[in-house]
């Protein structure tokens, strides 16, 4: 994978969670909760991370709530 066992877990979580904002039906704290965050702090600043925008923004870009 030529990444850390750390960021692939994130990679996979990121990309995981950006499936379910693409669903809209979750708000932003059960998207969190549900790919294993402990809170939605981290989740943003790990999802900014891998994805460049925050959760919220990234769902207002696929014109979700």
């Amino acid at each position: 994978t030529n990444m850390s066992f750390v960021d692939y877990v994130n990679t996979l979580r990121v990309s995981n969670a950006s499936r379910m904002l693409k669903e809209g039906q979750l708000s932003l704290l059960d998207v969190a909760i549900s790919c294993g965050f402990t809170n939605q702090s981290h989740f943003n600043r790990i999802f900014k991370k891998y994805s460049r925008v925050t959760p919220g923004q990234y769902r207002r870009a696929l014109g979700g709530r």
